[in-house]
C-alpha cells in the first residue's frame, strides 16, 4: 500500500544518495588538493581561504533562504574531515 508521502521520501533518499556522492567527490578532490600543497611545499591550512569560503558559503545559503548558521555548522564538520 503506498502512501501520499512515499514519492517524497523517494525524492528524499535520492537527495541523500546525491549528498553522499558530492561528499565523496569533494574529500577525493580536498585530498589531492592537500598532496599538492605539502609537494609544493605550501602550508596545508590557510586560514585567508577558509575565512572566505565560509563567509562565500553563508551568503550563498542566505540567497537560497536556509539559515546560514547552521550552513557554516555543515561546512565546518565538512572541512574538519578534509
Amino acid at each position: 500500500m503506498t502512501t501520499p508521502l512515499d514519492d517524497h521520501r523517494l525524492r528524499l533518499d535520492d537527495i541523500d544518495t546525491q549528498l553522499l556522492e558530492l561528499l565523496q567527490a569533494r574529500d577525493s578532490l580536498a585530498r589531492e588538493i592537500v598532496n599538492t600543497k605539502i609537494d609544493a611545499g605550501l602550508p596545508v591550512f590557510s586560514p585567508e581561504r577558509e575565512r572566505d569560503k565560509v563567509a562565500a558559503f553563508r551568503a550563498a545559503a542566505s540567497a537560497r533562504d536556509l539559515d546560514p548558521d547552521w550552513a557554516e555548522d555543515l561546512l565546518r564538520m565538512i572541512m574538519s574531515s578534509s
